[in-house]
């Protein structure tokens, strides 16, 4: 690892919070309360994910007949989400390695699929309560910005931070970070093998490392940051 690495560029769910029972609940719930049922399935929906909630829906209710448009399903699900917030777990050591990170001046970044309402609901349910002082900068589906897995929420971060890309990482669960990550020039694409993301996946999008978990992100990142 030839450069100091100065950023890191988070995914949220299934990256640092461990929301893929929510993530999945809240599809197949809504499904279900349409008679989409026969669509309500794991696999079915997890091969869909990493887009926004709407267009997930556009994907996953394509070529059938549904009498309710994709934002009133976004609604719902939004709905069905927040009472399904117990379904949230943290990974261990969360909080207490990103606010050691933060101490010893590497650049916080979160870029989500999700909503930025979102980002609050969920790291509050974990436990981790100040995301707008814990990271230098976030990126949710609310900003004007070109979705994963384009590479323009990465760049956007990393500009904020003043971090260069060759002194910068993504880590995430989902092939999209990785692609993000790879079109964004950055130093080290970083898979974690705890969210959704297959090692297959992962690696051929593109990553450069595999972690099975943010304890052994965290033995890696402690080369790279010195």
């Amino acid at each position: 690892m030839s450069n100091t690495i100065k950023a890191i560029v988070f995914d949220s769910d299934g990256t640092l919070l461990d929301t893929r029972e929510l993530i999945l609940q809240g599809y197949k719930t809504v499904l279900k309360n349409h008679g989409l049922e026969h669509l309500a399935s794991d696999h079915y929906i997890r091969q869909r994910l990493g887009k926004p909630v709407p267009e997930t829906y556009e994907q996953i209710i394509a070529g059938h007949n549904v009498h309710i448009s994709i934002d009133e399903l976004a609604d719902e699900h939004d709905t069905v989400q927040n009472s399904l917030v117990d379904l949230i777990k943290p990974y261990p050591h969360t909080k207490e390695m990103l606010e050691r990170w933060k101490q010893e001046g590497v650049k916080l970044c979160l870029f989500t699929s999700g909503k930025s309402m979102m980002i609050t609901r969920n790291f509050e349910a974990a436990g981790i309560a100040n995301t707008n002082e814990l990271f230098d900068a976030i990126i949710s589906a609310d900003d004007a910005i070109a979705r994963k897995p384009e590479p323009d929420a990465v760049l956007a971060l990393l500009t904020r931070v003043g971090v260069e890309p060759e002194n910068a990482v993504v880590v995430g669960d989902h092939a999209y970070d990785i692609i993000a990550g790879k079109r964004a020039n950055v130093s080290l694409k970083i898979g974690v093998l705890h969210g959704f993301g297959t090692q297959h996946e992962l690696l051929t999008a593109g990553a450069d490392f595999l972690c099975d978990n943010l304890d052994s992100l965290n033995r890696l990142m402690s080369f790279s940051t010195r």
